[in-house]
């Protein structure tokens, strides 16, 4: 019989985002050994991420009524606020915190004084907890945590997609690649700067697919003469579209953590044009 854990995170896990389904190939993986029980936060949209946004009193209840009856081995808390439920179980039970990214970082980036003050607290809090072992996806947010809140992290390596195993560019098309959930107000911004701010500046005509839900096409500007804009939405296997682009073309000016999207693209054989933030 297998021995059975708990996961609670903060995105329903699905293909249409990397994150989310990079948490879809994790959960799949620990199913192969464990017996997952999986608790999800599907209110959206969310304001500002400050830790008590997806904090629900009845969601507590209900993930202690699971550790009582299945006595759970261990806790998966997957993104910063879903953290803040590990203060409220039994501190014996042990817990794993994944830190997709430091929300002190993304905070101090974008918001006040005030906010940042707020969100580093609230951030220390929750990763001050009993019995706790931290896990982030990259060594610049290990050593981030390390050095605002003094919590050793450990380095674990993120999923690839097989679907991008499985890809190479055995040919380049004419056109570039944009890539993302563009309901993430970082991804949006980004990608209208572009439009709106470089678009105009091409001498030469430049072609772009723009793979991904939820982009604001109602907010490019204006028709932009040497701009090919290919919006596409979802698309169930985008990797070919991306394996045979020039580039992904991916700015970025907000946010933290790794960007799932630039792995992605660089496993698929094709470079990447970003900026600093979209590299880290």
């Amino acid at each position: 019989m297998k021995e059975k854990i708990l996961f609670l995170t903060a995105y329903v896990p699905n293909k249409a985002a990397a994150g989310e389904k990079n948490t879809m190939i994790m959960l799949n993986d620990l199913a192969s050994c464990y017996d997952v029980d999986l608790i999800y936060v599907c209110n959206f949209p969310f304001v500002h991420p400050t830790f008590s946004i997806r904090f629900n009193w009845l969601i507590l209840r209900r993930v202690r009524d699971l550790l009582k009856m299945n006595h759970c081995k261990v806790v998966i808390f997957n993104h910063s606020n879903m953290f803040l439920y590990g203060r409220y179980i039994d501190k014996r039970i042990p817990k794993i915190l994944l830190c997709h990214d430091v929300i002190a970082q993304r905070v101090l980036r974008s918001s006040s004084y005030l906010m940042q003050k707020i969100c580093i607290f609230s951030e220390r809090m929750s990763l001050n907890l009993p019995n706790a072992h931290i896990f982030s996806f990259s060594q610049k947010d290990c050593d981030l945590i390390k050095q605002i809140y003094h919590k050793e992290t450990n380095l674990c390596l993120d999923y690839i997609d097989e679907q991008i195993i499985n890809k190479s560019p055995d040919k380049v098309e004419d056109y570039f690649t944009m890539f993302g959930d563009w309901r993430r107000k970082e991804n949006a911004e980004g990608a209208l700067w572009f439009i709106n701010t470089v678009g105009p500046l091409l001498r030469k005509k430049v072609h772009i697919k723009i793979i991904g839900r939820g982009f604001p096409n109602k907010d490019v500007k204006n028709i932009v003469p040497n701009l090919n804009l290919d919006i596409l939405g979802f698309v169930d296997d985008p990797y070919k579209i991306l394996s045979q682009s020039k580039a992904l073309i991916s700015p970025l000016f907000t946010g933290a953590g790794i960007k799932v999207k630039v792995i992605e693209a660089l496993a698929c054989g094709i470079p990447v044009i970003g900026t600093d933030i979209a590299f880290e």
